[in-house]
């Protein structure tokens, strides 16, 4: 009998580079280091209604195997999955747990009694944020912890950091998937108006991540300046070595599914400040005036501001990267996972 089976988008066929794909790898990866190799199995949901089809068979044969069974799924698989896990469960009493990814839970449950008082049932809910816990518990889970988002990143040293000083352009990046959504427009906007006030090209902006719409992007990217470039795709091995090549990230999201993006750990580990709107839980994660600014959301103007005043005080941004660098440590998987992966042993 297997100790632990992990039920979520590892995306083993395409790739993926979303943040579920991510979290979902590295939470598994740390299972499998924690409990063993042979202990665990993996079932991959990225076939998406294929994978729904064969689900009552999946989960059967989950339940009658497995002490512990691990969920991860997104919107569509919360539709189906705990129903036939619990259902099967009647049979097997195992212990079943729910591995939260991203932000929407509480309003999705809020909305769906009948998932609601299933995943009440669960032996765990592991949520990212306090934000989050405090929402299900208002509707009446006893069962919620708080798990981080987490990355096996190399942390960079003090003493690699470069010496911004005499940098002119200033450089400045954004590193999550390329959507609307995630600001890029904004922080276009805010580049180029920052620019405008010095009167020349003093900030310069890259953008990283996966291009969701295409058709989207190239109707932007006709419109980039001289100065904002996209740079494509970032080896997971290399995230820190380019990342602290950079003044700065901005992350002015909206994204309503936001909660703890995993970006802000690439930046902490880089010893990068992070520049992030004030939208669901950046606030918590991102300490105003300590790692990063935070403005207010899809307000273009105080993005600007915020570069501005990052750019001329030199000294608040050697010490927003050391002070980035001291907490990444809290979010390596074997410092964040451990409480939930301690009930698998």
């Amino acid at each position: 009998m297997k100790r632990v089976s992990i039920v979520g988008h590892f995306s083993f066929t395409h790739n993926s580079h979303d943040g579920q794909t991510i979290k979902t790898r590295v939470f598994g990866d740390e299972v499998k280091r924690r409990c063993g190799e042979s202990n665990v199995s993996f079932h991959d949901t990225e076939s998406g209604w294929r994978f729904l089809l064969r689900l009552p068979l999946v989960a059967l044969k989950l339940v009658a195997g497995t002490k512990h069974i691990v969920m991860m799924p997104g919107v569509n698989g919360l539709r189906f999955i705990p129903f036939w896990l619990s259902l099967w469960n009647v049979l097997f009493g195992r212990s079943l747990h729910y591995v939260v990814i991203g932000g929407w839970l509480a309003e999705f449950t809020q909305k769906h009694t009948f998932i609601r008082r299933i995943l009440r049932r669960f032996s765990t809910i592991a949520v990212e944020t306090e934000r989050l816990k405090c929402l299900l518990e208002e509707q009446g889970f006893a069962n919620v912890v708080i798990m981080p988002n987490c990355k096996p990143l190399q942390i960079v040293s003090d003493d690699s950091m470069p010496d911004f000083d005499n940098s002119k352009p200033f450089p400045f990046c954004t590193f999550s998937r390329v959507i609307e959504e995630k600001g890029i427009c904004d922080a276009i906007a805010a580049i180029s108006a920052y620019n405008a006030r010095k009167g020349y090209v003093a900030a310069e902006l890259d953008i990283y991540g996966q291009v969701e719409d295409e058709t989207w992007f190239d109707t932007i990217k006709k419109a980039f300046p001289e100065y904002v470039h996209y740079r494509g795709l970032i080896n997971y091995s290399d995230t820190t070595s380019v990342l602290i090549g950079y003044y700065a990230l901005l992350f002015p999201t909206f994204y309503p599914g936001e909660c703890f993006a995993g970006t802000l750990i690439d930046a902490m580990a880089s010893g990068l400040p992070v520049i992030a709107s004030d939208w669901h839980d950046n606030s918590q994660i991102v300490v105003d005036g300590q790692t990063g600014l935070i403005f207010p959301t899809r307000n273009v103007d105080s993005l600007t501001d915020c570069i501005e005043r990052m750019i001329e005080d030199s000294e608040m941004n050697k010490k927003m990267r050391i002070n980035s660098l001291r907490m990444a440590g809290n979010y390596l998987p074997q410092s964040g996972f451990r409480e939930v992966i301690d009930k698998f042993l």
